[in-house]
């Protein structure tokens, strides 16, 4: 995935952590995905393998 910095990266890596852990919804992981990523419409790819992890 790209970044939009290196700050967001630490960011994301933190909202994806609490999004595995039950702490953020996923609304709210891809508004992080929004924010943080260059091209989130490559987010699905990244939520959809949480799940299967989950």
């Amino acid at each position: 995935m790209k970044y939009r910095s290196e700050a967001l990266e630490a960011v994301h890596e933190q909202a994806v952590a609490m999004y595995k852990t039950g702490g953020i919804t996923e609304a709210d992981m891809r508004e992080y995905d929004k924010f943080c990523l260059k091209n989130p419409k490559k987010k699905n790819l990244l939520l959809f393998i949480l799940k299967i992890i989950q």
